[in-house]
């Protein structure tokens, strides 16, 4: 090892404490620690010892059924932390116990007694499936640990058995061990879950023991004051799952459930890992989290999500539990990964280049540098690799609008939900008549800016752009992957641009292969007849890029054409496009202090006859959908809204095309 990596390694490790504030979910229970005022239901067990440390929390508690009787599904956190890498944890073992809460004379019956259904994970090493399994075939619990809980780190194998005085399964032992040339071994956080079926009011003592190299054990025994957990079978803590029938969950819904509960629903239940000499600023005094989002790309593929925290932490030189993964999934273009993250706070040692807002962050010596970037230009997976992404059934793309931006054009006005990242991959796979679906969601950035533009490009030129980029993430058999397209303003446009290019005379067998699998598209205030852009052409009427503005004028005689040309290109009737229109007024162009705002006299943007004059026979109430927004919120989506369960009902019915359509000839 380099002294580089040592240095980089000794900082990983480097021992700091755990402070926790009551949250939401904790507060309703009514329960709570008995050293200080925290829930159980957040912490399970905190120990320090000579630099070690061990802590155990709550992430989330959910409700629901298994088979036919009452069931909870418990996601818990583990920490563990050691002052350096050589000296970490080597093995471990946690051990919970379920038992409930009546009399002695009615806990001596096996049927009131909680009873454990299943154990995420119980095994973390992948099998290979026999020579004749089909490709289609339903993964394993196994299949799945390998992504969440890597092998090649640790291996988790658990049991569960018959406690003392039950008769009933009762008891559940993980054992974590690390793997024989593990760099990192057991560490951070580790996630386990397990669906109990129970009866009445019941409780849970967790046992936690772990070794360290040097043969130190950390064990929370006797049994701490903390002990046991209680469960009434009626509050909640986190985000529900998308099913409440546990048992007909598939393992890669559980395993993303699991992955992603602390962050879905510990907003405030962690106050973050400090050095002891430091001040501990309570939640409500904390800096909120940076507007700032960030693209990394030139990530290794054999990095999963710990490691790429740990990188980012020591080169950033940022707490770990102030970065945020949003997404973690492979590049579409070359055979490594890519991310979305942000930060608690803006970063110094990112200084943002002018005009390419992009810069190299060396991360280690022998390997190639970090690429970070605000524009989002080009191709940007979201969401978290549970399943190769080869194994992916559809690939949904979405495009923004003219002055937009890839990722912000989609995220919740003010908040950081972003419906295609946070929600559309598993409300796809997890239920309703898309059960089962793996989605590939991208976003497509492209220049569209509009103050101080000195681009020359029009809709066809962008809509060029696009079609090569679309060539470059889908080769090989990935070229017949169904494909639905989500476009706003401009965005759909360009998507119209680009079929009419995909069956010019010059198309090859690629194009024509990314147009018959086009199942269709979402709409959202797209232009087809153009728009009142008055204000905004009176502002940049000697930029360069004013002839873009221009063919978004109404009555453009390029709009008019493609309108024309573009029902023939894309004529087949066993795709659907739906068109949703803005019922809002918009803000329009207006220069405030020298910078362009739209906070003009408000107008609507985008009237119902443009952005529904599609396709002829597409024109009836089926297909054009109002939203009672404005055309910039129009895809603005907030977690649960009604607008986005009426998209996400249109999105499947685009999903069901892929099983009615006739074979194509290639």
């Amino acid at each position: 090892m380099s002294s580089h990596e040592a240095a980089l390694a000794s900082e990983s490790w480097a021992p700091r404490f755990r402070t926790f504030s009551e949250d939401d979910g904790s507060a309703k229970l009514g329960q709570h620690n008995a050293d200080d005022s925290t829930s159980t239901r957040t912490k399970i067990t905190h120990l320090e010892f000579a630099g070690f440390g061990l802590v155990g929390s709550v992430s989330s508690v959910a409700y629901g059924s298994w088979m036919e009787s009452k069931a909870m599904l418990l996601v818990m956190q583990f920490d563990f932390r050691a002052k350096q890498g050589a000296l970490r944890f080597k093995r471990a073992e946690i051990c919970v116990s379920f038992e409930a809460q009546t009399s002695s004379s009615q806990a001596s019956n096996h049927r009131q007694q909680p009873v454990v259904c299943r154990i995420i994970p119980a095994d973390n090493r992948s099998r290979s499936p026999p020579a004749s399994s089909s490709s289609s075939k339903a993964l394993t619990d196994s299949d799945v640990g390998n992504f969440t809980w890597p092998s090649g780190e640790y291996s988790v194998s658990a049991r569960k058995w018959t406690g003392r005085d039950s008769e009933v399964e009762n008891e559940i032992i993980w054992k974590l061990q690390e793997t024989k040339g593990s760099k990192f071994g057991i560490c951070d956080s580790i996630r386990l879950a397990a669906v109990v079926a129970w009866s009445g009011p019941f409780k849970a003592t967790v046992d936690v023991s772990a070794t360290t190299a040097l043969g130190v054990q950390l064990r929370n025994l006797p049994w701490s004051k903390d002990d046991p957990l209680l469960f009434d079978g009626v509050t909640c803590k986190g985000i529900p799952l998308p099913d409440s029938d546990f048992s007909t969950l598939d393992p890669r819904v559980l395993a993303q459930y699991v992955c992603e509960a602390k962050s879905m629903s510990l907003p405030a239940a962690v106050a973050g890992l400090v050095a002891p000499e430091e001040n501990v600023v309570p939640i409500s005094q904390k800096q909120r989290a940076s507007s700032t989002v960030y693209r990394v790309r030139g990530i290794p593929r054999s990095y999963n999500r710990a490691e790429l925290i740990r990188v980012l932490s020591t080169t950033l030189k940022v707490d770990e539990h102030s970065i945020h993964i949003c997404s973690f999934a492979p590049n579409p273009y070359r055979p490594e990964k890519m991310a979305v993250v942000s930060f608690d706070s803006e970063l110094h040692e990112l200084q943002r280049t002018p005009t390419k807002y992009e810069w190299t962050v060396c991360a280690k010596q022998e390997e190639k540098p970090l690429l970070f970037d605000t524009n989002f230009l080009g191709f940007t997976s979201l969401g978290r690799e549970i399943v190769e992404s080869s194994e992916s059934h559809v690939d949904i793309i979405g495009i923004h609008g003219l002055g937009g931006h890839a990722y912000g054009s989609f995220k919740e006005r003010g908040g950081t939900y972003m419906w295609l990242e946070d929600s559309l991959p598993t409300d796809l796979f997890a239920h309703g008549s898309s059960a089962g679906t793996i989605a590939r969601v991208i976003l497509y950035g492209y220049d569209s800016h509009i103050e101080k533009s000195d681009s020359l490009q029009g809709i066809r030129d962008l809509a060029s752009k696009l079609r090569v980029s679309l060539r470059a993430i889908r080769k090989g058999i990935a070229k017949h992957r169904p494909i639905i397209f989500i476009g706003h303003s401009l965005g759909g446009l360009l998507l119209k641009e680009l079929l009419i290019l995909l069956c010019d005379a010059d198309a090859d067998q690629d194009d024509r292969a990314n147009l018959d699998a086009t199942l269709g598209a979402l709409f959202f205030g797209v232009p087809n007849r153009g728009m009142d852009n008055t204000a905004l052409l009176s502002i940049i009427e000697t930029q360069p890029n004013s002839a873009l503005v221009n063919e978004l004028s109404i009555g453009s005689a390029f709009l008019q054409n493609q309108a024309e040309v573009f029902p023939m290109a894309f004529g087949r009737r066993d795709s659907i496009i739906f068109s949703f229109h803005e019922t809002r007024l918009s803000g329009t162009a207006m220069m405030v202090n020298g910078q362009l705002t739209m906070k003009g006299p408000p107008v609507v943007l985008v009237n119902k006859e443009s952005a529904t004059h599609g396709r002829p026979w597409e024109r009836s109430p089926r297909f054009v959908i109002p939203i009672d927004r404005s055309h910039s919120d129009i895809v603005k989506f907030e977690r649960f809204s009604n607008d986005y369960e009426a998209v996400l009902t249109y999105i499947r019915e685009l999903l069901q095309l892929r099983f009615l359509r006739q074979p194509q000839t290639v």
